[in-house]
């Protein structure tokens, strides 16, 4: 993202809008590299399907929504002029999300990897402290809500 046009907010995160504007070219270059990754995701979720994954292995076929939230993600900064490209864990720099984008990706994550979080305590932990930078600790999970809400 470049700095110094102000700032802007969705769901109470704020997150800086380009400065002099949002450039309909870069907008148009950033909105056509996020329907080429809708384009993956949707043929990804039919390969999917087509290999009988859907049946074979339920939380294997959740990736796909992980996938088609990501997506979604993005196609709301291109719409915004948001330079989605760069804004990961290894920039520190996050995109803005919504509440229900959480909640929906915290459910794909429980449904993949919740049990498997529960049945070892240590490994809970490990996953937290990769994921917030909390300090580990083996503590059972918490009562009430979703596998990885809990944690």
């Amino acid at each position: 993202m470049t700095g110094g046009g102000g700032s802007g907010s969705i769901g109470g995160m704020t997150w800086e809008k380009p400065a002099g504007g949002t450039d309909p070219v870069f907008q148009a270059e950033l909105t056509a590299l996020v329907e080429r990754m809708d384009e993956v995701a949707r043929r990804t979720y039919g390969l999917f399907f087509r290999a009988g994954m859907g049946s074979e292995v339920h939380a294997f076929l959740e990736f796909n929504g992980l996938i088609a939230k990501y997506v979604q993600i993005c196609q709301r900064c291109a719409a915004d002029g948001i330079d989605f490209r760069h804004l990961n864990t290894h920039t520190g720099q996050a995109m803005p999300v919504e509440v229900h984008d959480m909640e929906y990706l915290g459910e794909k994550l429980a449904c993949i990897f919740g049990p498997i979080i529960d049945a070892n305590p240590l490994a809970r932990a490990a996953l937290k402290k990769a994921l917030f930078g909390e300090t580990a600790d083996a503590n059972g999970p918490r009562q009430g809500g979703s596998a990885l809400e809990q944690k």
